[in-house]
């Protein structure tokens, strides 16, 4: 499956990578996956494991698709809180998939110096009036998926003037099954990618729909 440079799930690294306590922001705003326009507001704070302590606020930065920082953001932030907040004004930005990207230290008991913690927000910014009108999903030639071998999913959406669309929010969903991401932001390419696996032997229905239009499903049998 495609992969962007950059562009990562929501998750936390960097103390995680090495097996040591690991926090996680809560994300009160803006929601991952989803379509922005304008000034984009947004509120982060740090949940901290057992142990774990704040070592610096979070710093925030807003990046493109190929991973290129294109807004150094000021936040202002509670030290003893970790409550941090501010604003990434998208209006000159062109329509396409974004990430607002969140680091900041935390202390752990087994680590003499600050541990680097990075986590970032999927987002689709879209100020243009191009809307999504057509959807395309395509799968392997596989006919039969074996549980190591992963269903890839590629979806193409057009606009009303047949041209591919960037920013487009693609929701997924299965029936029975493992799904890699329960949501896309189209990228330049109009294209959004998903995966799908089972270690048991079953058919799973994957369905696929794009803000407002009909969904669409596809029929995955994964055998042992």
């Amino acid at each position: 499956m495609k992969r962007l440079v950059g562009l990562l799930t929501l998750a936390s690294v960097g103390a995680g990578a090495c097996g040591l306590l690991a926090s996680e922001l809560k994300i009160m705003e803006p929601a991952e996956y989803s379509i922005v326009r304008g000034t984009v507001k947004f509120r982060v704070k740090p949940e901290l494991e057992k142990g774990e302590k704040l070592a610096s606020l979070p710093q925030v930065s807003f990046h493109n698709e190929q991973g290129d920082e294109v807004r150094k953001i000021a936040a202002t932030g509670d030290p003893a809180t970790g409550l941090t907040s501010g604003s990434v004004d998208t209006t000159k930005l062109p329509d396409g998939r974004y990430v607002l990207v969140f680091t900041y230290k935390t202390t752990v008991p087994e680590e003499k110096e600050p541990v680097d913690q990075e986590q970032e927000v999927v987002l689709g910014v879209r100020n243009g009036p191009a809307k999504p009108a057509r959807v395309v999903v395509d799968l392997p030639d596989n006919k039969e998926f074996k549980g190591e071998d992963a269903a890839e999913v590629t979806v193409h959406v057009y606009d009303d003037k047949g041209k591919p669309m960037p920013a487009a929010r693609v929701a997924f969903k299965v029936n029975q099954g493992d799904l890699g991401t329960s949501a896309e932001i189209t990228d330049s390419m109009g294209e959004a990618f998903a995966s799908v696996d089972s270690d048991k032997a079953l058919t799973s229905i994957l369905t696929v729909t794009v803000e407002n239009l009909p969904p669409v499903t596809r029929t995955l049998k994964f055998i042992e």
